[in-house]
């Protein structure tokens, strides 16, 4: 049965498409069959594949949404017809880059997916169209009874600022898992404009490698699920890294958010899942251990509390209750 994930959020340049094209050629890496939908009327995805060297197949199959003639977009008749067009689709895993408006159609397709996506950047603005995708999510969990799971992404991030060392506290709040963040990078501009993934432009560069875990985590979740409680996959990098460097997961943690951020040093956290400790050499199942080996370490995050937030991300949050 094909696995279907769907890369969607309201607002636009928060690098929907770019996550969903090179999420698709990753996970196709080692000859697994991956279709990319193209449900977007603008219709980039399409484009990008359309040069031809990409190692996956692009379908267009655009969600409308056009206010004049909503009814007839909307019928069931017509989300019928385009969800069984997604359904029908060749391919192991499909990558489904769904539109930035509400529509039943969009619903539907959320509805049959086994993982939603969402990007969001550190705005406000991005804050607050998570808020209204999730709502959309939830639309379609009624009808698979709490299905299907959410993995919230930070991207288009700058570490250096305020806004993004902040962003991965202000999502915990939503009370989904989020996902290690998507760095703003110009490569993955430049890749675009030739028609080439991360992978095939930058091959090794830190770009790939995020995109590389990303994809080592949808993996994951196809097969097994999402651990139940997790608030974040905190992911640590050895200062030497590449695409072969071994990738362990630790136990889930029970971290405090304040704590966890104020202890970071460099690329590595000294918060413990049995508590917040100096990490030592010696504790193996431990980021500070995995790491010192030389190994990538990703631990899934169980938060009790969470980091305090500007008042424009609190604004942006809106009446979502921190996660407790």
């Amino acid at each position: 049965m094909t696995k279907k994930v769907a890369v969607v959020s309201m607002k636009g340049g928060v690098g929907k498409t770019t996550v969903s094209v090179n999420l698709a050629c990753a996970l196709a890496e080692g000859g697994v069959k991956v279709a990319l939908v193209d449900a977007d009327l603008q219709a980039t995805a399409s484009e990008w594949v359309a040069i031809g060297h990409l190692p996956i197949t692009c379908h267009a199959i655009p969600l409308e949404s056009l206010r004049g003639v909503r009814r007839w977009f909307e019928s069931d008749e017509r989300i019928r017809r385009l969800v069984n067009q997604m359904l029908t689709v060749d391919a192991e895993i499909e990558v489904i880059d769904l539109p930035p408006h509400l529509s039943g159609s969009s619903v539907a397709s959320l509805a049959v997916c086994d993982l939603v996506i969402i990007p969001c950047g550190a705005s406000a603005a991005d804050i607050s169209a998570t808020a209204k995708t999730l709502e959309l999510v939830e639309r379609a969990r009624e009808v698979r009874s709490g299905h299907p799971p959410v993995l919230i992404l930070p991207t288009r991030i700058d570490w250096r600022t305020g806004a993004g060392r902040a962003i991965e506290g202000a999502l915990a709040q939503f009370g989904e898992p989020v996902g290690p963040g998507i760095a703003q990078r110009v490569a993955f501009a430049d890749s675009l404009g030739i028609g080439e993934w991360i992978g095939q432009y930058a091959p090794g560069s830190p770009g790939h490698q995020e995109i590389e875990i990303l994809a080592d985590i949808v993996r994951g979740v196809l097969a097994q699920g999402l651990p139940p409680g997790v608030d974040l996959l905190n992911v640590n990098f050895p200062q030497e890294v590449s695409l072969a460097t071994p990738r362990v997961v630790t136990e889930i943690a029970q971290v405090g958010y304040d704590a966890l951020f104020k202890l970071r040093e460099g690329p590595v956290y000294t918060g413990d899942y049995q508590g917040l400790k100096e990490r030592r050499p010696s504790d193996a199942q431990t980021d500070l251990a995995i790491v010192s080996e030389g190994k990538v370490s990703i631990t899934p995050l169980r938060l009790f509390q969470a980091v305090p937030i500007d008042a424009a991300l609190r604004e942006a949050l809106g009446s979502v209750p921190a996660k407790t």
